[in-house]
């Protein structure tokens, strides 16, 4: 089997729930999943970081996507992420978690935790990454790689960004380098905004970098026919098994039962989740956890944001051609 068909991809905002999908994703026990694998392993591994900056002049070949396969598929603290589940094609110990916490805090046990959990033979490999549209757009434009691409409500995508950096637990960088961004991204955006940024709201900047990220995103998977497909975390939560059956069947996975079982037991939880909670044996931020009830979330934003910062958002949005598709195909109000 080529490099191609191992390799899955999918792409979105931070906080688009990418996560949240990623985890379901993960409960198949055929696959391999691996968690922002460019920005992780990016830091410190240069052929990765060179593939990251996909606004290089880089081509994606077979050899490259076997380099990119062979890299990632090797088990790393940094790419794991709770909640494990059991796989049947590899090592599944019951002590991955604590192994997991040690290796993230102490690099010298990196190499123990690649011999214990990288797979022993070849599964398919899911990898997903945030922000990164540029080389989603590589992906697309020169393999054969399915990917997808999630996306929110720009009022929920943001709300939760803009209280992440605000609790310095989302980066805020870009926010620092806009003017540029918009440049490359559309001139006409940035001839009109460019000398209105000194005076905009934090959260005024993120809603532009989100506008920026949602139009690449969905030209580059309205250019990919059927190889891109654009999901909503609206649709996941109405409707999760038909939602994420469409997705295996995208990567041309089965939809086995216990990603049936998983999404049950999510859409089963009636405590309020926005507090660390141990649920499965798996401590976690409330911030970043995934054991959320899809359907209460779906529309939860909308008790949380204020009438000024929603007004803020959709006055940047409402003229986006990208946010009308969006908004058109998931029914967003």
């Amino acid at each position: 089997m080529t490099s191609a068909k191992l390799l899955k991809a999918i792409f979105g905002a931070g906080r688009s729930g990418t996560t949240f999908l990623g985890s379901i994703l993960n409960t198949h026990p055929d696959i391999a999943y691996r968690f922002e694998p460019f920005h992780r392993i990016g830091r410190s591994n240069s052929t990765i970081n060179r593939y990251k900056k996909a606004s290089q002049d880089i081509t994606l070949s077979e050899e490259d996507l076997l380099t990119i396969y062979n890299i990632f598929i090797q088990s790393h603290p940094l790419t794991d992420k709770p909640p494990f589940f059991p796989k049947t094609e590899y090592r599944h110990l019951s002590s991955q978690r604590l192994t997991w916490l040690l290796g993230k805090s102490l690099p010298a046990l990196t190499p123990l935790y690649k011999i214990l959990y990288t797979p022993r033979k070849i599964p398919a490999l899911i990898f997903k990454e945030v922000n990164l549209e540029n080389l989603m757009s590589k992906f697309l434009q020169q393999t054969s790689v399915p990917v997808v691409y999630m996306a929110r409500h720009p009022c929920a995508t943001i709300l939760s960004q803009f209280k992440g950096q605000s609790q310095k637990k989302m980066p805020a960088s870009r926010q620092r380098v806009l003017l540029s961004l918009l440049q490359k991204h559309d001139p006409s955006l940035a001839d009109y905004y460019g000398s209105r940024l000194e005076n905009m709201t934090e959260l005024e900047k993120t809603t532009l970098l989100w506008r920026i990220d949602i139009e690449k995103a969905v030209a580059s998977i309205n250019h990919s026919q059927s190889q891109g497909l654009l999901i909503f975390y609206e649709q996941i939560c109405e409707d999760p098994h038909s939602s994420i059956q469409t997705i295996f069947q995208h990567f041309n996975l089965t939809y086995p039962e216990p990603t049936q079982n998983f999404l049950d037991f999510l859409c089963s939880i009636d405590s309020d989740s926005s507090t660390p909670k141990k649920v499965n044996n798996d401590w976690m931020n409330s911030y970043f956890t995934v054991y959320r009830n899809p359907r209460k979330q779906k529309d939860l934003w909308k008790t949380k944001i204020l009438p000024e910062q929603r007004k803020e958002i959709e006055a940047i949005v409402k003229e986006s051609w990208a946010f009308e598709l969006c908004a058109s195909q998931a029914q967003w109000d």
